[in-house]
């Protein structure tokens, strides 16, 4: 082989596994519907349930490390193990009536809970029980 094909398939080899360090299989971005989705700055534990602003960009609801959330007309649910502490799982719940684009999280977003209180607050504020978790990132 020349050794100038091997010096230029290695240089490809090392440009590929830069950009899929750069960009990970699960990507930067989990839409949930039009108005939220998952999102991640630079790193997979940076994953954060955001609200789509009117112009461009969105607004934090639950911060860091967000590994599963889903959506219906009324509500958004999601866990995360804060700060990426996989011991520790966290639940909240997004109430969609009370959010808007610029409005303070604390309006809208009830947690964090554990398991059992996000059982009880599912009940508490009508949460459909069909409502799962239906983007899980289980890299995260």
């Amino acid at each position: 082989m020349n050794p100038r094909h091997a010096t230029g398939r290695i240089a490809s080899l090392f440009v590929s596994l830069a950009l899929s360090a750069c960009f990970p299989l699960d990507g930067p971005e989990h839409r949930l519907d039009e108005q939220y989705y998952l999102w991640a700055a630079d790193i997979s534990e940076q994953m954060a349930l955001y609200r789509q602003l009117p112009e461009n960009g969105g607004i934090e609801r639950v911060g860091q490390t967000v590994f599963a959330a889903g959506a219906d007309r009324r509500h958004v649910i999601a866990q995360r193990h804060p700060q990426g502490d996989r011991t520790r799982t966290e639940y909240f719940i997004l109430e969609r009536a009370k959010d808007a684009p610029l409005a303070d999280s604390k309006t809208s977003v009830r947690g964090p809970f554990t398991k059992e209180e996000f059982e009880q607050a599912r009940v508490r504020l009508g949460v459909a029980p069909t409502l799962s978790f239906s983007v899980v990132l289980e890299r995260l």
